[in-house]
């Protein structure tokens, strides 16, 4: 994934409200426990050598947790839409990249006081929003696998490591209240595809109208949901999503009425072409028969059967 698309599908999830929001929910039982002020961007990708040459990662989204100028960890977020089997080796990947970068880095030291003396923990969660429960392939074991003769001796020190994995198309009503808006939003419609019932929105008002959007449109691949084409032709922006479905709607029955519209204009013209079409050949049927031919040549001629060179002709006749 490009850093470009990257940032689009996880602008969402980036802004500090909504990340502190995550956080809160998850760790605090949706008591406020952080604030939006004490998250800040921190970094997302890193570069490692490996067989074959040089590798980068880029995580979703990352935030240091800063209080009284001190970093206490950092909280990461992965934003999935299917389930990959492989995250928790990504997972690993992207904290122990962050954790090695962190050793003797002077700059992290004098502005969060982490990479001389001490670490900062981090706390890594995959946001799941898809159609499937993710049951398995939360943990490294279940990847890192070895033959059932070597695993005998070597399983029992293996140190394993599980993602946190937060489902939340599995998710209660009375779950979904711990979370930020936008992300109820979201999770509500995700629940509905699962469960293959009718979208319901709740009078949740929406946050972060343009980054929900273009979580809609990437993340859930419903090109619907274009922010450009949901508000084109408003100046107001909708305040709850049951006025932005409304306007989906009302987009897709004035796109269906046009196509029609133009379907019967385009089957107008093409009467009109056959009918210019049959007055041509009358014309030159009439013409041919005045030179002397007879009706089997100009049938061969024009293409058309001998039957209806006679009915055109005959019937001028008379």
């Amino acid at each position: 994934m490009t850093p470009a698309k990257a940032e689009i599908e996880n602008s969402l999830v980036s802004q500090s409200d909504v990340a502190a929001g995550l956080v809160n929910a998850i760790f605090a039982n949706g008591e406020k426990f952080v604030s939006p002020e004490e998250l800040e961007n921190a970094p997302l990708g890193g570069t490692y050598e490996s067989v074959g040459g040089l590798r980068g990662i880029l995580r979703d989204v990352a935030k240091f947790f800063v209080r009284d100028g001190k970093c206490e960890c950092v909280f990461a977020f992965e934003v999935q839409s299917s389930i990959d089997v492989f995250m928790p080796v990504r997972a690993f990947g992207y904290d122990g990249v962050f954790y090695r970068d962190q050793l003797g880095n002077e700059t992290l030291w004098e502005r969060y006081q982490i990479g001389v003396a001490r670490v900062a923990p981090i706390f890594t969660t995959i946001l799941y929003f898809g159609d499937r429960p993710w049951r398995k392939n939360r943990r490294l074991s279940e990847r890192a696998t070895m033959s059932a003769d070597v695993a005998r001796v070597l399983k029992p020190s293996f140190v394993d490591f599980e993602i946190r994995v937060v489902d939340f198309a599995g998710m209660t009503d009375d779950e979904l209240k711990k979370y930020p808006s936008d992300i109820r939003i979201i999770a509500e419609y995700f629940r509905a595809r699962r469960q293959k019932t009718a979208y319901a929105p709740s009078l949740i008002k929406i946050v972060h109208k343009r980054e929900l959007l273009y979580f809609m449109e990437h993340v859930v691949a419903d090109s619907r949901f274009a922010y450009d084409v949901v508000m084109q032709g408003y100046e107001k922006e909708p305040e709850y999503m049951c006025e932005l479905l409304d306007r989906i709607v009302s987009k897709e029955h004035e796109k269906a009425r046009e196509e029609g519209r133009e379907e019967g204009r385009e089957e107008g013209r093409e009467e009109g072409r056959e009918e210019g079409r049959l007055e041509t050949l009358k014309k030159s049927a009439a013409n041919m028969r005045a030179e002397g031919l007879d009706d089997k040549t100009i049938a061969r001629f024009l293409d058309v059967d001998v039957a209806d060179v006679k009915i055109w002709l005959d019937s001028d006749d008379k």
